[in-house]
This record gives C-alpha cells, sequence and structure tokens, in this order.
C-alpha cells in the first residue's frame, strides 16, 4: 500500500467537504482537533463539526466521532 499521509488525507477531505460531504467535515474537524496533517485549531475543528451536522450527519454521531464513550476519532 500507499505510506500514509495526513497531508494528502486533509487534501481530500478538503476537495471533498467543498462538495458538501457531512463525513468529510467530520474528518477534517478529527484532524484540526489533533493537528494530523494541518496546524492544530480547535476553532476550525468546531467549525467543521457545525458544518458536519448542517450538511446531515447526526449529533450522535459527531459525539462518537468526539469520544463520547468510545475513542476519539483521529485524522485517518
Amino acid at each position: 500500500g500507499l505510506p500514509q499521509s495526513y497531508e494528502r488525507a486533509v487534501e481530500l477531505y478538503k476537495a471533498s467537504a467543498a462538495q458538501g460531504h457531512a463525513e468529510a467535515h467530520n474528518n477534517l474537524a478529527a484532524c484540526y482537533a489533533s493537528g494530523d496533517g494541518v496546524a492544530q485549531s480547535l476553532a476550525k475543528a468546531r467549525r467543521h463539526l457545525s458544518l458536519a451536522v448542517a450538511a446531515g450527519l447526526t449529533k450522535q454521531a459527531v459525539l462518537l466521532s468526539l469520544g463520547e464513550g468510545t475513542t476519539p476519532h483521529r485524522c485517518q
């Protein structure tokens, strides 16, 4: 397989998020929260979580991705 590249993942998530994909916004939020592939920014993480919900991701899915009752989601 290919070597893991958080920077490349962020590029792809941004392209998908620009088309309104909720999961892409959620994944970008995880990247910004953890600082994987981007400079860490909790403000940008919150913004992308809000956009994920606005694009149709349920609040329950967002809570799970934040680690409510599970291991927190990381940029992948």
